[in-house]
This record gives structure tokens, sequence and C-alpha cells, in this order.
């Protein structure tokens, strides 16, 4: 399951893998993330964030410290450029100059599909 993380995610069955797509700043919506949640991931669940400036990458590195630091547990962790406002290539450079355990993502549906589209 996927969600924005606003809601807490303690509330989703434990057999449910959930991806929590961390609100940046850039998204106007970062003040609702309900980062307790990072204190609540299983094993199997992943943390994503859409990257749309450099503010917003340095945004994600603080979570991901404060989830290390906080929750003690390693999840996989998705940086995903924003469509038409990051280019790929420069977030995969930042990845690479601070050596990030991170995967680089983009939002593929919105390169098979026009961006105004919700799929076939």
């Amino acid at each position: 399951m996927e969600t924005n993380g606003t809601v807490d995610i303690s509330q989703v069955d434990d057999r449910c893998a959930k991806i929590i797509d961390v609100k940046c700043p850039s998204s106007g919506m970062s003040d609702m993330n309900d980062l307790e949640n990072l204190n609540r991931l299983s094993h199997r669940d992943e943390l994503k964030f859409v990257i749309g400036n450099h503010e917003d990458y340095d945004y994600a590195k603080r979570v991901l410290n404060f989830a290390n630091l906080k929750a003690h547990k390693r999840n996989p962790v998705s940086f995903s450029p924003a469509f038409n406002e990051m280019e790929p290539g420069i977030l995969a450079k930042w990845i690479l100059e601070d050596h990030l355990d991170v995967r680089l993502h983009i939002q593929l549906h919105k390169y098979i599909w026009h961006p105004d589209h919700r799929g076939v």
C-alpha cells in the first residue's frame, strides 16, 4: 500500500507492505507528514521522496538521518525527481556525491502516460 504518510500507519495490517511517500517542502505538504510513522515501519516497508529542488533533497537527507537515529531501522528508500521540475541526472549526481544508500526512481507512470492521465 502506498500512502502519503499523513495518517498513522500502525492502523494498517502488519501483513501489508507499506510505501510511505514523505512529502518534501516543494509539494506544499511537508507540514502534514506524520514523522512518527518512521518509528512504525516494519522490515518490509519503504520510504519514497519526490525531489523537486535542492531544498527538498536536503530535507529528505534530514528525514533519513532522523529515521536512522530514531527508528534504528534500515528500510529501502527511493528518491524520485519531480517530473518536469528536477532533471534525473542532477538528482543522480547529488546522490552519488553524497554517497547516499538510496535508489534513484523515476515516476515511470508519467513517462508512459501523459502526466494528466491516471493510467489506462
